[in-house]
């Protein structure tokens, strides 16, 4: 999964499209689908959202330390693993969900907010 993230990572640059910082992949779903849905697939595989193979490899290997008896071992892992899941879930927040880019469209005039007509 991270070997497909990173290949998905080269496309973009490949296409003129920035990828050094998080904010550079807003959009990105939008304006190249199959690499957004393809980024999406591995963002929640390595989350460990089922039906995905990164939520059975987690499962088997969380099911075989309780079963060796590392309770806490597992437990410690499956706290990392939530934790993990906020930072996959934010590339796929600024793939999907865009803010918008460049200068604001509003102007503040005292309490009121003005949109500019162009």
């Amino acid at each position: 999964m991270n070997l497909g993230a990173f290949a998905v990572l080269i496309a973009l640059g490949r296409r003129g499209e920035p990828n050094e910082m998080l904010q550079d992949f807003a959009g990105v779903g939008f304006r190249h689908p199959v690499l957004g849905l393809t980024m999406a697939v591995f963002m929640l595989s390595l989350a460990g959202i089922p039906p995905t193979a990164g939520f059975t490899g987690k499962f088997y290997l969380f099911s075989a330390a309780v079963d060796a008896g590392y309770v806490g071992l597992a437990v410690i892992g499956v706290l990392n693993s939530v934790v993990s899941v906020y930072y996959y879930l934010g590339v796929l927040v600024q793939m999907y969900m865009p803010r918008a880019r460049g200068p604001s469209t509003r102007r503040r005039v005292g309490r009121i907010c003005w949109r500019r007509s162009s």
